[in-house]
């Protein structure tokens, strides 16, 4: 009776132990990557795509905390594939939370690429993209501040940008259905490396062409222009100068309350021309003006004057560089589409767009009754 006793204990201890073994292969098999980035080489191979992740690590392995590791590959399925043939794992589905388009396979257009990536079970067409001028493995190595991973860290920073009324965050899905839409060109937040901190950093955006190929890129002031003709709903805080015309030399920061924005579209003898007419509440956040110490009710109409004419210069100059690179960001080609089909249908839209006459008109009510303090 003892000798069956024992037996049965010994099958049962060898059943959880191989029960607990086959648990840890589970979550050993399994690379939970966080972050990835895709570059190409065209000077080497034009089908070479270089593959690059950022994987936690656990256990006594996690004291470097996370895994930066570079595969190359013929195309993003080889590139992938030979990832987890040469670390023996298989990627966790729906992990990741950041996915990064270099230099080179940005300018070569990303049609294809997103669709490839969508139809890959691993990727979540939730993910973040951004744009980085160079090779993702340089920014995907990074280690941020407070101990933050880096997919992490990106994340929050744009979240950061979206409280502050600037809402980039751009997904996976969001590129692929900007590259189908018609009359819109699509775009990328664009992150760089500060200087001498090997921090990343919102820099700017990058915009893309009808063939998803990157057209030109914009710096943070531009960028703020173009989300202010995006007509979005928050917007971020501005700064424009007074021309000392009529108050005196000086600043004022401000923010927008509310906005309407109307496309016009008119085609005369085959010329096409569109007016932009935005109609803008906004409200002085802060006056910095030598010696004053109180701004009067009435000077919020000139502040209105001043900052429309401001305004106007500036989004006129960043429309011209959206022709110059043929790229539209605004879906003004949807405009033309809408109001005047028969002329869409012709076929020379892209091609009359950066000779298109583009008018921007600019309507500013001042929320009054604030005071400001002299701030210098």
């Amino acid at each position: 009776m003892s000798k069956k006793v024992l037996i049965i204990v010994i099958v049962l201890l060898l059943t959880c132990t191989g029960c607990l073994r086959q648990e840890v292969n589970i979550i050993d098999d399994l690379a939970i990557i966080i972050a990835m980035g895709f570059e190409t080489f065209p000077d080497e191979d034009p089908d070479k795509v270089s593959f690059t992740t950022v994987t936690p690590l656990f256990g006594e392995r996690a004291a470097d905390e996370t895994r930066v590791m570079t595969v190359s590959g013929f195309g993003l399925a080889g590139a992938m594939d030979n990832w987890q043939r040469y670390r023996n794992r298989n990627m966790a589905v729906g992990k990741v939370q950041l996915i990064v388009f270099g230099e080179n396979i940005t300018e070569n257009g990303l049609i294809e690429k997103t669709q490839d990536l969508r139809q890959i079970p691993e990727i979540e067409v939730q993910s973040s993209v951004i744009y980085f001028p160079g090779d993702p493995k340089d920014i995907l190595a990074l280690k941020p501040p407070e101990e933050q991973r880096i997919g992490t860290f990106v994340n929050e920073n744009l979240m950061w940008m979206r409280d502050e009324g600037f809402s980039l965050n751009v997904s996976l899905h969001d590129l692929w259905s900007h590259t189908l839409s018609l009359g819109r060109d699509p775009f990328m937040p664009m992150f760089e490396i500060e200087e001498n901190e090997e921090i990343p950093y919102f820099s700017g955006m990058a915009l893309l062409d009808e063939e998803a190929k990157l057209a030109t890129t914009l710096d943070f002031d531009e960028s703020k222009l173009l989300y202010f003709l995006m007509d979005r709903q928050a917007t971020p805080t501005m700064t424009t100068k007074l021309n000392g015309e009529h108050l005196g030399e000086g600043l004022v920061i401000f923010s927008i309350t509310s906005s309407d924005r109307k496309v016009e579209v008119d085609v005369v003898d085959g010329n096409v021309s569109i007016d932009i007419i935005k109609e803008v509440k906004m409200r002085v956040e802060e006056v910095q003006m030598r010696d004053v110490e109180v701004v009067e009710d009435e000077s919020f109409e000139i502040f209105a004057e001043d900052i429309a004419k401001d305004l106007t210069l500036a989004c006129t100059a960043l429309v011209e560089k959206l022709q110059e690179a043929n790229t539209d960001p605004l879906g003004l080609g949807h405009f033309v589409r809408i109001q005047q089909t028969d002329y869409y249908h012709q076929g020379t839209w892209r091609d009359d767009y950066p000779e298109a006459e583009i008018g921007i008109d600019i309507n500013i009510d001042v929320i009054r009754g604030t005071t400001f303090q002299r701030n210098y």
